[in-house]
Order: structure tokens, then C-alpha cells, then sequence
């Protein structure tokens, strides 16, 4: 949910700052690229908010585009380092998850910096392919509620994938349904094709059940490559983590050992627990996330018999949550007041419901823009 306190006034001769931290302070609570300057005016990335607010309404949320690929880079470059093949690992991917909130502009900044995306849905895909988002870039998750929206889910995802240039595309089924019309898909004529489009193709152990992963895992078509949680969760206490990684590895080994030979992946969506108020402790860091992950793959592999795996991480909201600002009028403060915002959400900074979507402005070096932006299953200009 988007925060409700007010931390940081906008006008500069405001009194009401509550329990939060300048700018500057504490770099994990605001944008980095946020500043009070010798007026006490607030200004992202050199630029005004007061003036951003009022050129674009209450309803604004201003997104720090340099600051959200930043922090994405800062753990591909953590869970790259961790996982590197010299240090006996099998290397890794980070993934940002489109439900989060994207434009078309900052898909391509992220897929630019060796960032993958994640879907949700066909209707997620087909923006990203329009985007001209390629396949290699993409991982793709069916779960129950996506299937939910379509009856012929994987047929849609067949002739889509004849339709654009998806080829190469990572796919999880996280829906026993699904897993069960899999076959089906693997068969069609031509034989062989839906198959040959996906890069990995990954199964949700927690939705599937070990009877269903056992007969794909044997199905000469399938060559399934490994296992997946295909929800996210935010770290606050890195002894939670060993819990669902050992889950995870348990999925895997029941995969290879009833025949899956292939190259072999698991899904996690670790992410640290965004710092949303002044008096929440101080959040893990991608690099602390990244290790501890690394160590337990390491460790746990040992025990149960297993070659390391690939690891993708998926992140999320938490991510975005610290490169974004919304703007609300609070009280008698005319010039408004910046909390950090989750996209994804439709109440306002104040905790209250938007009577319009919100818009999203982007500042990157000083240049402002009006983002088309689509969160969940909705798009919103």
C-alpha cells in the first residue's frame, strides 16, 4: 500500500517533515538523485518539484527513470558477481517485473543495461512485443490468473509467438491446469514448434502438482530446465531466505530425477523490503541478498546431490517503490508533499483513492516526459 504519513514538504517554508530523513541522508529512502538546495527547495535531478507539481497536479507521481535503472543495475551487477562460473556457480539473470509499472521508454532503458522483464500475461506480452521488446529478454509467467482470462491460454501463446519476434522467450507454467494442457501445445502441428520458440521452459512446483511435473518432465517434447516460485517476496531478515531456496531445490531435484537432462534454472523473486517511513530499519542490501542467496544454492546443492543451477531473481515493486515521489496536498501545505509511491497501487500519496488514473512523469537529466504507463493488466496514458 502507498504510504500515508508526510515525511518531506515540498515548500520550502513548510514545518511539517515528520519522522523522515533529508535527502542525502539516508540514499535508500529517497531517489538518489533528490536534493534540498541552499533555498530549502526541493529538486530532482536539478529540476523543481513545486514547479512539477504545478504544471501537472496532485495526482502526479515523478518517477527518477536514472535512479530506477541504477538500482536494477546495482543487482545484476550484485547477482552476477555472486553467481559467476569462477566461483563455481552457474551464472544469473535479474528480471524486473512488468506488473510493477513500465512504459515503453523504460522497457528499452532496462533491456538497454542487461536487464530482463517479466510478464504476467499474454496482455503484458504482446505490449512488450509492440514495444519491440525481444523474446531473449523476456520471461514469461502463466499462472491461474492469467488463465483465468483466456480459455485457450496456451493456443493464444502459440500463435503469438507465430505472430512476433518472441523467439527465445523464457516460460513458467504456475498453474496445474495448464500444466495439464501442456502436452496438448508440445504436439501440435507443426510438432515441435511451440517448443523450439521457448528458450527455458520452467514449472512452479508449489502449483504443480508431482504427479504432472513427473509425466511433462518425461514427455519427449517438454524438456523441461527447471523450477520456479513464481511469486515475490520482501526480504527484511536474510534467515527466511534458506526456507524457500531449499524448496525450490527439492522442485529441482524431483525434476532431474524423473529425466530432465537439460541445462538447469531456478526462478526466485527476492527482493530487500523497500524503506518506506524514516523509523523503518535499514533495508538489505541487492549485494547481501545476492551472497546469501549464492552460499545457500551452493550449500543446499551439496547436500541434496545436485549441479548448481542457473538463478533468476525476479524484483518488483519494492525496487520502484524508492525511485518514485507522489505528490498530494496534505493540510494547509499548498505545495504539496512527496512520499515514496508504489505505481502499481491507485490510492494517492495521502492513502486515498484516485478519482483518475495517476500520471507518471519521468525525469532523466533533466529532461522531463509524460510516460504511458501500464501496471497489472491495465494500461494507463
Amino acid at each position: 500500500m502507498t504510504t500515508a504519513f508526510i515525511p518531506l514538504s515540498a515548500d520550502p517554508s513548510a514545518t511539517t517533515h515528520a519522522n523522515t530523513p533529508e535527502p542525502g541522508e539516508t540514499p535508500e529512502f529517497w531517489p538518489w538523485n533528490l536534493t534540498r538546495d541552499s533555498d530549502r527547495e526541493l529538486k530532482l535531478d536539478g529540476l523543481s518539484l513545486a514547479e512539477i507539481q504545478s504544471q501537472f497536479g496532485d495526482q502526479t507521481v515523478i518517477l527518477d527513470e536514472v535512479d530506477l535503472i541504477s538500482r536494477l543495475f546495482v543487482w545484476r551487477s550484485a547477482l552476477s558477481e555472486a553467481c559467476w562460473e569462477g566461483y563455481g556457480m552457474s551464472g544469473a539473470t535479474v528480471f524486473y517485473d512488468v506488473s510493477a509499472g513500465l512504459s515503453a521508454e523504460l522497457a528499452k532503458q532496462i533491456v538497454g543495461s542487461g536487464i530482463h522483464l517479466r510478464a504476467n500475461s499474454l496482455q503484458q506480452l504482446r505490449e512488450l512485443a509492440q514495444w519491440g521488446i525481444n523474446g531473449e529478454s523476456i520471461l514469461l509467467v502463466l499462472s491461474s490468473a492469467a488463465e483465468s482470462a483466456s480459455a485457450n491460454l496456451l493456443k493464444e501463446l502459440s500463435d503469438l509467438l507465430d505472430s512476433h519476434s518472441l523467439l527465445g522467450l523464457d516460460l513458467v507454467i504456475a498453474s496445474e491446469n495448464l500444466a495439464q494442457e501442456l502436452p496438448e501445445v508440445l504436439l501440435a502441428e507443426p510438432k515441435g514448434t511451440f517448443r523450439s520458440s521457448i528458450n527455458h521452459l520452467l514449472i512452479d512446483t508449489q502449483q504443480v502438482s508431482a504427479k504432472t511435473i513427473q509425466s511433462l518432465t518425461s514427455h519427449p517434447e517438454a524438456q523441461i530446465n527447471g523450477v520456479a516460485t513464481s511469486g515475490h517476496e520482501s526480504l527484511s531478515d536474510l534467515s527466511k531466505l534458506p526456507e524457500g531456496i531449499l524448496r525450490l531445490l527439492k522442485g529441482l531435484k524431483q525434476v532431474r530425477e524423473a529425466g530432465a537432462t537439460s541445462d538447469f534454472v531456478i526462478l526466485t523473486g527476492y527482493e530487500s523490503k523497500a524503506r518506506l517511513t524514516g523509523s523503518d530499519p535499514q533495508p538489505l542490501s541487492a549485494n547481501e541478498i545476492s551472497l546469501k542467496m549464492a552460499e545457500t544454492v551452493r550449500i543446499i546443492c551439496q547436500q541434496l546431490d545436485l549441479t548448481i543451477p542457473s538463478i533468476y531473481n525476479a524484483v518488483s515493486t519494492q525496487v520502484l517503490a524508492q525511485s518514485t515521489l507522489g505528490i498530494a496536498k496534505v493540510g494547509n501545505e499548498s505545495a504539496g508533499v512527496l512520499v515514496p509511491a508504489r505505481l502499481a497501487q491507485k490510492t494517492d500519496p495521502a492513502g486515498q483513492p484516485y478519482s483518475q488514473p495517476a500520471q507518471v512523469v519521468g525525469i532523466n537529466r533533466q529532461t522531463i516526459r509524460v510516460h504511458s504507463w501500464i501496471s497489472g493488466e491495465q494500461s494507463q496514458n
